[in-house]
């Protein structure tokens, strides 16, 4: 039961960081936590810019100077708490001997 409960923490753990690689990648959560700046403008599939409202745009994002940090500090923030879950699931199974 042991190494079955550790098995699938590890594929948890994989999963979550599946998720976090998607959502580094979204345009709303970049703009959001200002790895990227937004003045309206927009491209086509080529990289073009578009004039007016065209079938297909894309937003012309700007980097920011902090996008390497912030990136870096939310991606490591998410293992930390990975690690902090693990310590206290190790402390929790130690001290709590009944079932709640």
């Amino acid at each position: 039961m042991v190494a079955l409960t550790a098995s699938f923490c590890g594929v948890l753990l994989g999963y979550e960081v599946g998720v976090m690689n998607v959502v580094l990648v979204m345009d709303a959560f970049r703009i959001f936590f200002s790895f990227h700046t937004w003045d309206g403008s927009a491209l086509d599939e080529n990289g073009n810019p578009v004039q007016g409202n065209g079938d297909k745009w894309y937003r012309n994002l700007k980097e920011t100077n902090e996008k390497a940090t912030l990136e870096g500090v939310i991606t490591s923030s998410f293992v930390l708490g990975a690690l902090c879950g693990a310590l206290m699931a190790t402390y929790l199974g130690a001290v709590v001997k009944e079932p709640f």
